[in-house]
């Protein structure tokens, strides 16, 4: 289990410049691996399924009761977007200035989109517990694609989330956790960038990009190391034996190349299946 001590009243992180030029945070003490650098509960969640209904109904005439003090928005939405982007500014006249400050300082990749429902899908992050979209309280890590974060995981009873270390971290490197909602954990790495492009409207700049950038060796030993993994993760889908062993070289190589969170997740995997001895 994670060490419930790190979330102290001082963080384990500072707030800094990034060698891209961008805010980020960095370990301020060195980090063992399994500590929990962060546990907070979400500014907001939004339920989008439950939205897209109430969308729905309001579209066919049978729409909720309009709450009070919403009179500037008696107008229908147009679209489930701009739905969700009222929403959201609702929900903002909830908070403290201070929050709804932090809110719209966050980053925005999405200008065809309402200015509310841009930042909110820009920083939304999905969790198994919730439908909808959890919400952090301040984008203070980056994503990266060699993270040294896990990813959140929501606890849905505390209605908290909280991110440990995958491995010890020195004091001063950037802390970063996994890319979210682009399944491409063994992709090539051009690929990758491209689909990162597309889908959150950016560049990444982590620092393994900005390795394989640098050194077109290190960007082809990259690239053969996931091929490799491609393929052993191909055999698993094929064959029903041997899969714990397949399982355990998947997870070294991807240690080996730097994935720890896909490492992580695939040697508990292993742990619990069955052998090709039983």
């Amino acid at each position: 289990m994670p060490d419930a001590s790190a979330t102290a009243e001082q963080p384990l992180y500072t707030i800094g410049i990034t060698k891209s030029g961008f805010l980020g945070a960095f370990a301020r003490v060195p980090i063992k691996k399994g500590t929990v650098v962060l546990c907070e509960q979400p500014l907001f969640v939004v339920d989008a399924p439950l939205q897209a209904y109430l969308f729905q109904r309001a579209a066919g005439g049978n729409g909720p009761t309009p709450v009070e003090g919403d009179e500037e928005d008696e107008t229908e939405a147009a679209t489930l977007e701009e739905f969700l982007d009222r929403g959201i500014r609702r929900t903002l006249r909830l908070k403290t200035e201070e929050q709804r400050k932090e809110f719209w300082d966050l980053a925005n990749t999405h200008d065809e989109l309402p200015p509310a429902f841009g930042i909110f899908t820009t920083n939304a992050v999905s969790t198994v517990e919730e439908t909808g979209g959890l919400f952090l309280t301040l984008s203070r890590f980056n994503s990266a694609c060699r993270p040294n974060l896990t990813r959140p995981l929501y606890d849905s009873k505390a209605r908290t989330f909280s991110l440990s270390a995958l491995l010890d971290i020195p004091e001063g490197d950037e802390l970063t956790w996994p890319y979210l909602g682009i399944p491409f954990d063994f992709d090539g790495i051009d690929y990758r960038r491209e689909e990162l492009s597309r889908v959150f409207g950016f560049d990444c700049c982590c620092a393994a990009c900005g390795v394989w950038q640098s050194s077109s060796e290190k960007k082809a030993e990259s690239n053969a190391r996931l091929l490799k993994l491609r393929r052993l993760k191909e055999c698993l889908l094929i064959t029903s034996g041997g899969r714990q062993r397949t399982m355990e070289r998947i997870s070294a190589l991807a240690e080996e190349e730097g994935l720890h969170e896909v490492a992580s997740r695939l040697k508990a995997q292993a742990e619990i299946e069955p052998s090709a001895q039983e």
